[in-house]
């Protein structure tokens, strides 16, 4: 039987899209803040580097 191995596959791929989706979410939601200029943003990215 190669049901636990499928579901293991889809797992995977889920976890991989999930992880790509949340990276480009997060990296839209930096470029809209900084476009906004928003004070917080400034902070953060000064403090950072």
């Amino acid at each position: 039987m190669n049901k636990p191995a499928q579901i293991r596959k889809k797992l995977i791929c889920v976890g991989i899209l999930h992880n790509l989706g949340f990276k480009t979410v997060t990296m839209l939601l930096y470029q809209i803040q900084n476009e906004a200029g928003l004070p917080k943003t400034r902070a953060n990215s000064s403090s950072s580097k």
